[in-house]
C-alpha cells in the first residue's frame, strides 16, 4: 500500500496530518511565580518606575513658567506687568496660547493648497480642497486660500523691563529659527499673495496642533531674564470668542515644558506596585500556601 492510500480512511476522505501541531500539543512555557518570585518582580518594577517619575516631578517643579491670560480684554493694546522674584536662566520661550480652538478639525486641517503655498499658480476651479469658501469668494482665487490661512495668528507682543526709576527698558525677543529649515522649504512667497507665506509665524500657525487647547512658539530669551519687574505689551487684535488667549514665558528641560503628570504617573504606577508587593508579602507570611515542584507534577501526569 503505497503513502498515498495510507493517509486514506474508509470514507476515503483524506486524514489530517497528526503532528504535534495540528493536535495542539506543542511545548508551552508554564510561569510558575513563587510569592518571592513575583514579590522581587514587583519591587523592580517601582525602582524603575519610581526612578524615572521622582525626576520628572523635581525638574518640572523647578522649571519657570508664567501664563498671563488676556482674552477678556478689549480689543487694542494690551499691558500686562508681572514680577521675577529671582533670575531665571535661558533660554525662555515666549509662546501664545489658545483653549478651545480645534486645529484638528478635517474642514480645518484640509481647508489649504499645498501648490499653492509652494507658489505654484492654480486656476480658481482648482481650488476644491480650500473648501468651504465664502460666497464672495467664489470663483476668485484666493491667495493664501482656505480657512488655516484666514485665521492666522496676529497677536503681537512686546517684552520691557521696569526698571527701579520707573524707566522702560525693551528686551529684545529672538524671533529667528522658529521652525526648521525643512518647513521653510514647503513654502515660497508669491507676489500676488495677500501676506508673506514664507514668514515663520505663519508657517508655525500651519503646523496643525493635535488638541484644542495648544501652545505655539513666538520667540525666545536665549540669556533668560534677570529679577525684575516686566510689563508685556500685546496687540490685541486676533478675534476668537469661544475660547481663551494668554501669552506664555516657559523654561524646557529633557522631557519637554512644565508638565509634571508625566512624572506623577509614573510616580503612581511605581507606589502601586510597592503596595502589591508588600500585600503579598503579608498574604504569604499569615497565609503560606506550599507549593510542590513542577517536575513532581509532571510525574504524576505521566503516573496517571
Amino acid at each position: 500500500m503505497t503513502s498515498e492510500f495510507q493517509e486514506l480512511i474508509d470514507d476515503g476522505k483524506p486524514m489530517r496530518k497528526r503532528d504535534m501541531f495540528t493536535q495542539q500539543q506543542m511545548p508551552g512555557l508554564n510561569v510558575r511565580l513563587s510569592p518571592l518570585k513575583l514579590i522581587a518582580f514587583l519591587l523592580i518594577v517601582f525602582l524603575i518606575f519610581c526612578g524615572i517619575g521622582v525626576p520628572i516631578i523635581l525638574v518640572s517643579n523647578s522649571l519657570y513658567e508664567n501664563v498671563i491670560p488676556y482674552h477678556k480684554e478689549a480689543v487694542g493694546p494690551v499691558s500686562k506687568t508681572f514680577r521675577i522674584s529671582t533670575a531665571i536662566p535661558g533660554p525662555i520661550y515666549v509662546m501664545y496660547q489658545l483653549e478651545n480652538f480645534y486645529q484638528n478639525h478635517r474642514r480645518f486641517v484640509n481647508s489649504r493648497s499645498f501648490d499653492q503655498l509652494r507658489g505654484r499658480e492654480i486656476s480658481a476651479y482648482d481650488l476644491e480642497e480650500c473648501d468651504p469658501r465664502p460666497v464672495e469668494q467664489r470663483p476668485a482665487v484666493q491667495n493664501p486660500c482656505g480657512i488655516a490661512a484666514s485665521m492666522r495668528f496676529t497677536d503681537t507682543y512686546l517684552l520691557n523691563r521696569i526698571n527701579d526709576d520707573s524707566t522702560i527698558e525693551p528686551v529684545t525677543l529672538d524671533r529667528t529659527n522658529l521652525v526648521w529649515k525643512s518647513d521653510k522649504t514647503l513654502y515660497k512667497t508669491d507676489p500676488n499673495a495677500r501676506f508673506d507665506v514664507s514668514d515663520e509665524d505663519f508657517i508655525v500657525w500651519m503646523k496643525t496642533a493635535a488638541l484644542p487647547n495648544f501652545r505655539k512658539l513666538y520667540a525666545r530669551l536665549p540669556n533668560g531674564l534677570p529679577a525684575g519687574n516686566y510689563s508685556v505689551e500685546i496687540d490685541h487684535n486676533y478675534i476668537f470668542t469661544k475660547g481663551s488667549k494668554s501669552v506664555v514665558f516657559s523654561q524646557h528641560s529633557w522631557f519637554g515644558g512644565k508638565n509634571m503628570m508625566m512624572g506623577i504617573l509614573f510616580a503612581a504606577v511605581g507606589c502601586l506596585c510597592f503596595v502589591l508587593a508588600i500585600a503579598i508579602a503579608l498574604k504569604a507570611c499569615i497565609c503560606p500556601r506550599r507549593f510542590t515542584l513542577q517536575s513532581y507534577q509532571e510525574l504524576m501526569k505521566k503516573l496517571k
